[in-house]
C-alpha cells in the first residue's frame, strides 16, 4: 500500500491536470491510513497553480472537526 501512495504522491507533481486529479481521487481513498496523504493534499490545496486542483484537494480533506488542529499541538513541555 505504501507503494501505491508513493506513486500517487509523485503524480501530484505532474504537469497534467488530469493526472493530478486522478492522484487526488486516489489519495482520498487512503486518507484514514496515511498521514502523508493528508499532508500532501493539504499542501496541494494551498500551493497548486490550478484553481480546480486546489478546490478538489480541499474537498478531499476531512472536515476540521475530525482532524487535529496542528497549531494546538503541544510539542514541548512547560514543566521545568
Amino acid at each position: 500500500m505504501n507503494d501505491v501512495i508513493a506513486v500517487l504522491i509523485k503524480k501530484l507533481s505532474s504537469k497534467s491536470v488530469l493526472e493530478r486529479k486522478e492522484a487526488i481521487r486516489g489519495l482520498k481513498q487512503h486518507m484514514g491510513n496515511s498521514h502523508m496523504a493528508r499532508l500532501s493534499l493539504d499542501y496541494i490545496s494551498e500551493h497548486d497553480p490550478s484553481y480546480t486542483i486546489r478546490n478538489l484537494a480541499r474537498q478531499a480533506l476531512p472536515t476540521q472537526e475530525k482532524t487535529p488542529i496542528w497549531e494546538r499541538t503541544h510539542v514541548f513541555s512547560t514543566e521545568g
